[in-house]
């Protein structure tokens, strides 16, 4: 003979039929849900993980000795990145060193005295230099520093 279960066990036809239904409905679902998943997994361990870090800028010096109405740079042309300038004035008058593209300038420095300028370059191009004081710069006082 065979044993029966508990009426409580059992399900009838008809209420195992509407569950599984309601079931099959969903089974489209279940990829989806995996896919979000490791979707959303994949951008967290990637926004965690450690960025690249941008190499250090090249650190250039450039001596610039001012003269009445001329410059001498020991280099015209530097590499993108952080330059110092040391200027120093040879010259019987008062002058300063302006990078005018740059908004940087150098105070104005008597005869024999010097100072420092550092400008950070951030992209390649070609940058005027220049004396403000007094119309020096319409006597030559002025030059481009390329930056590469």
């Amino acid at each position: 003979m065979q044993e029966r279960l508990p009426s409580t066990y059992q399900l009838s036809p008809l209420e195992n039929y509407e569950e599984v239904l309601s079931l099959a409905r969903f089974r489209f679902l279940a990829p989806l849900i995996a896919v979000f998943a490791f979707a959303t997994v994949a951008v967290a361990v990637a926004a965690a993980a450690p960025q690249a870090k941008k190499p250090p800028l090249k650190v250039t010096t450039v001596t610039v000795t001012m003269h009445d109405f001329y410059f001498i740079l020991s280099k015209n042309t530097v590499p993108v990145g952080k330059v110092i300038f040391k200027v120093t004035n040879k010259g019987n008058t008062d002058h300063d060193f302006v990078l005018a593209t740059q908004n940087k300038k150098t105070p104005v420095i008597g005869q024999g005295e010097s100072a420092t300028l550092v400008v950070t370059f951030t992209k390649p191009g070609k940058f005027l230099y220049l004396c403000s004081v007094g119309e020096h710069f319409l006597h030559g006082m002025k030059g481009y520093l390329i930056v590469k």
